[in-house]
């Protein structure tokens, strides 16, 4: 009988660690290398930027006056949003979005080193930039930092250019973005 109370104790312990073990291992295959013109990775990141032949404006399909930045649970069992697309999971932060952090994104996003590498079947989104006009949700972009990979619910033509499975971020996409996110205040 002892053995038993100790046994269903231990079990809600191992359901725990197996599943972040199968998120860890979801999301962490190899990645392709794609990136071969970067010369060192001390460069700046900006100096690595390698944009299509013209700057493509990402954004100007969206017709927002507000972007919020919020770095939110990833935990997969939670749905993002409700029917309003109101945010459900835990919310540990936001920022709004000025002009300049949305034209250096835009930068980050058409930048042609930016995708390319091999992603995983799971997402496990930590942030979300979400797209608002006049105080309601237009778009929305999410980001894994874990599963190396960006969705948005508008086109991102360099992501159109590859075909899934690799259409993850690169090495040198994944250090863009996670340098975008501590400028503007997020702790990937």
């Amino acid at each position: 009988m002892r053995l038993l109370k100790t046994t269903n104790n231990i079990m809600p312990i191992q359901f725990i660690s197996i599943f972040y073990c199968l998120v860890f291992l979801s999301c962490n295959r190899s990645e392709k290398s794609v990136n071969k013109d970067v010369n060192s990775s001390n460069q700046s990141i900006t100096s690595t930027f390698q944009v299509s032949d013209t700057l493509q404006n990402i954004f100007s399909k969206i017709d927002f006056d507000k972007a919020i930045a919020y770095k939110i649970d990833d935990n997969p069992l939670i749905p993002l949003f409700d029917l309003k697309k109101n945010i459900l999971r835990k919310i540990y932060g936001q920022v709004t979005l000025d002009s300049n952090r949305i034209q250096e994104l835009n930068i980050i996003l058409t930048d042609t080193t930016t995708f390319g590498s091999t992603i995983p079947k799971d997402f496990y989104t930590e942030f979300i930039i979400i797209f608002y006009t006049r105080n309601q949700y237009v778009q929305h972009l999410e980001i894994s930092l874990t599963c190396k990979a960006v969705f948005a619910t508008f086109r991102i033509p360099e992501i159109d250019k590859r075909q899934y499975p690799d259409n993850g971020l690169t090495k040198n996409g994944l250090q863009k973005i996670r340098s975008f996110l501590l400028k503007i205040g997020a702790t990937p």
